[in-house]
């Protein structure tokens, strides 16, 4: 009897170790879709011009610097929400282009194309700080509008180009990895 009681006891903790299993495997979030990952915020006074000279230098060191024409961009077909719902979408494929710092600004880094088809000739580009002392947080200040970048946009898909023609400091990241390097620097673990 008293052997029949414990073979009881351990069916129903078996019982319930499954269901607390299944019940957790049910509400995790897929992989490499945690859209609470960043946070996504809209700069209220926008700087573009430190982007814009950066691309200028880099124009000027480089004469065959990928975005031969470069202007502002007044407006999107992204709103706030579909930029953010876009970029949070899969963390892993979003990828940013580090162009180095500038006085003022300690990171600098250019989203991915947020058109992925180019539209008269012109890419958009969502430009977007990130600071080691808001973790987790993005900060999106504009757009910008480019021709050219067909190399740029391949490396961000992977495909590898002559290195002669690499962007300065064109370390590519994911969104993932992007927060990671921040915490580093943060840790001083890193130094750009």
């Amino acid at each position: 009897m008293r052997s029949f009681s414990l073979f009881l006891v351990l069916c129903i903790w078996v019982i319930g170790v499954i269901a607390a299993g299944d019940e957790a495997s049910s509400s995790a979030a897929p992989a490499g879709r945690n859209l609470d990952f960043f946070t996504l915020k809209i700069a209220r006074r926008p700087e573009i011009d430190p982007f814009l000279k950066k691309f200028k230098h880099l124009q000027e060191k480089d004469s065959q610097f990928q975005f031969p024409h470069i202007r502002r961009a007044t407006s999107s077909t992204w709103t706030s929400t579909e930029l953010s719902n876009n970029l949070k979408q899969n963390p892993n494929d979003r990828r940013f282009l580090f162009l180095g710092k500038e006085p003022g600004i300690p990171e600098m880094y250019l989203a991915v194309p947020v058109h992925s088809k180019a539209i008269n000739g012109e890419i958009f580009w969502s430009l977007i700080h990130a600071h080691n002392h808001q973790p987790n947080t993005l900060v999106h200040h504009g757009y910008i509008s480019t021709t050219g970048g067909d190399l740029i946009i391949s490396k961000l898909k992977g495909a590898k180009y002559p290195e002669t023609r690499a962007i300065e400091s064109g370390d590519v990241f994911t969104i993932e990895e992007l927060f990671d390097e921040l915490r580093m620097m943060e840790a001083g673990l890193w130094h750009p």
